[in-house]
């Protein structure tokens, strides 16, 4: 009666053991590093069937195994969790770190146009040098030929002042002459013949002195006028009052 207890009950473990064995099996997809240990466990303990005492101890073996284990896969789980979890917090800092590389590609977007603009403004700022640098050599050119034509002018106008000066000096010494006779013949004539004149001979007379003496003061006065080029601009100062009170 034990024999056949003991059968059964060998039976009853090795169905219990299949049974276990199968279910390890589907506890494989989570158990990935205990299941290869578990794996290589069960092809021993089917190796060891007939030996139920040490298959009882390696069971136990097993077990305490399963028990390490367990406590592995909650440390690995804990591992997982706070793994999980960094990544998550790297997730996040991924997501801040793109928007802030979008904003920045947005800035640089903004930098590179305004610097398009700004090379544009450029260019065309340049284009304006060139076309008032261009200007400013046909305005120097222009100017060189202004100043080349003002000192001709200069020129001619120095050779006019010296002909015009020539001139008044021929005309005034060619008209001071017979105006100095005028002036003498009749102031002879006055000595000689004042006497026999009626009043208005006399102021006639007169007239005719004072006229050419007032010519002769103009054409002394011309002379003057035409030598002025050849003077140095000279400075004083002047009462404004007494000129003001003069002319009144």
């Amino acid at each position: 009666m034990n024999t056949t207890t003991d059968s059964d009950q060998l039976i009853l473990a090795n169905y219990e053991l299949a049974f276990q064995i199968e279910e390890r099996g589907k506890r494989a997809a989570e158990l990935v590093i205990a299941n290869t240990e578990l794996a290589f466990q069960n092809d021993e303990k089917g190796k060891r069937a007939a030996e139920l005492i040490l298959a009882n101890i390696e069971l136990t073996f097993q077990s305490t195994e399963k028990g390490k284990r367990a406590a592995e896969l909650v440390v690995a789980n804990t591992e997982l969790a706070f793994q999980n979890e960094e990544k998550s917090k790297r997730a996040a800092e991924l997501v801040l770190a793109n928007i802030e590389l979008t904003f920045q590609n947005n800035e640089k977007e903004k930098r590179a146009e305004e610097l398009r603009i700004a090379n544009v403004e450029l260019h065309f700022e340049n284009k304006e040098k060139e076309k008032r640098a261009a200007e400013l050599v046909i305005a120097n050119k222009e100017l060189i030929f202004q100043n080349e034509e003002k000192e001709k002018r200069a020129q001619e106008l120095i050779v006019l002042n010296a002909e015009m000066e020539a001139f008044s000096y021929t005309i005034s010494h060619d008209l001071h002459s017979p105006l100095r006779k005028i002036i003498a013949y009749a102031t002879m004539f006055e000595k000689k013949y004042s006497g026999t004149l009626d009043p208005n001979g006399t102021q006639i007379l007169d007239s005719i002195v004072r006229d050419t003496k007032k010519m002769n003061t103009l054409i002394d006065d011309l002379l003057s006028f035409s030598q002025l080029g050849r003077k140095q601009i000279s400075f004083s100062d002047i009462d404004m009052s007494q000129l003001v009170g003069s002319i009144a």
